[in-house]
């Protein structure tokens, strides 16, 4: 099974979905990255994203795709969103 932008998803329906506290979260995408069940889009920018997330203020998502864009060649990623425009990777417009 391939996951992709799953993560993401993953963590707006565990976060909002069902209102599970950020350690919970945190602990479910450490056990889907590590599961040999699953094919991991890019594994180590969701661990890097992850590292992030569990030490930052934005949200999983924010640092996921800040740093897939990276990867990608981009210089920053902008955003609206305040708590992402303090991220290493983001611009806030």
């Amino acid at each position: 099974m391939k996951i992709r932008d799953s993560l993401t998803t993953l963590y707006y329906a565990r976060q909002f979905g069902f209102c599970v506290v950020p350690i919970k979260i945190v602990k479910a995408l450490r056990n889907i990255l590590l599961a040999a069940e699953f094919e991991i889009e890019s594994p180590l920018i969701a661990w890097e994203a992850l590292r992030e997330y569990t030490s930052g203020l934005a949200d999983f998502s924010d640092y996921l795709i800040g740093y897939k864009n990276k990867n990608s060649g981009c210089i920053f990623t902008v955003t609206l969103d305040k708590k992402a425009g303090e991220t290493k990777n983001s611009v806030l417009i």
